[in-house]
C-alpha cells in the first residue's frame, strides 16, 4: 500500500541528511577557498565538537553543551593552527593533505582514549523533542539542518546588486 505518511517522513530525512552532508563540505570549500588549505581533517573537528557538547552536556545540561562546545572546538583550532598548520601554509597541497590526514587519526584515537569507543547519549530538551504535523512524527532538531542549509543557499543564491 501507498502510505503517504511514510514517504514524506522518508523525503524529509533524506532532506536533511543531505543539508548536514552540504553543511560539511561547506567547510571544506570555505577553507581552501579563504585560506588556500586544504584540511581533510575538519570533519574531526565537527566530532570533537560533538564529543565536547555531549561532555558539557553531561555538566551543565543540554544548552551548554549547545553553546560552549563551539568555543571549546575554536580553542582547539586555534591550537592547531598555531601549532601545526601555520607551518603547513607554505608547503604543498599534497603535504597539506598528509599533514592533515595523519590529524585525522590522531584526532580518532584521542577521541577513544577520552571517550571509548560507545556512542554517547543526552537528554534532548522537551523544545527539539517529537513535532506531530499532520500526522507525521518528526523531530525538531532534524529540521535544523534542512533550515540552516536553505537560508545558506537563498544568501548565496541573491543577486550581487548594489541597493542603490
Amino acid at each position: 500500500m501507498f502510505d503517504l505518511g511514510f514517504w514524506t517522513l522518508q523525503g524529509l530525512n533524506a532532506l536533511q541528511l543531505s543539508m548536514l552532508l552540504f553543511l560539511l563540505s561547506i567547510g571544506l570549500t570555505v577553507i581552501f577557498g579563504l585560506m588556500h588549505f586544504v584540511n581533510l581533517a575538519h570533519g574531526s573537528l565537527y566530532a570533537l565538537g560533538a564529543y565536547f557538547g555531549a561532555t558539557l552536556a553531561g555538566f551543565g545540561g543540554y544548552w551548554a553543551g549547545f553553546f560552549l562546545a563551539p568555543v571549546a572546538v575554536a580553542g582547539v583550532g586555534v591550537l592547531l593552527y598555531s601549532g601545526l598548520i601555520r607551518r603547513m601554509r607554505k608547503s604543498g597541497p599534497m603535504a597539506q593533505v598528509l599533514v592533515t590526514f595523519g590529524l585525522i587519526f590522531v584526532m580518532l584515537d584521542l577521541t577513544r582514549i577520552f571517550w571509548g569507543d560507545l556512542a554517547l547519549a543526552i537528554e534532548v530538551p522537551q523544545v527539539l523533542v517529537e513535532q506531530e504535523i499532520r500526522d507525521l512524527q518528526l523531530e525538531a532538531w532534524n529540521i535544523r539542518p534542512i533550515g540552516c542549509s536553505s537560508l545558506r543557499w537563498a544568501w548565496r543564491s541573491l543577486p550581487r546588486w548594489p541597493l542603490f
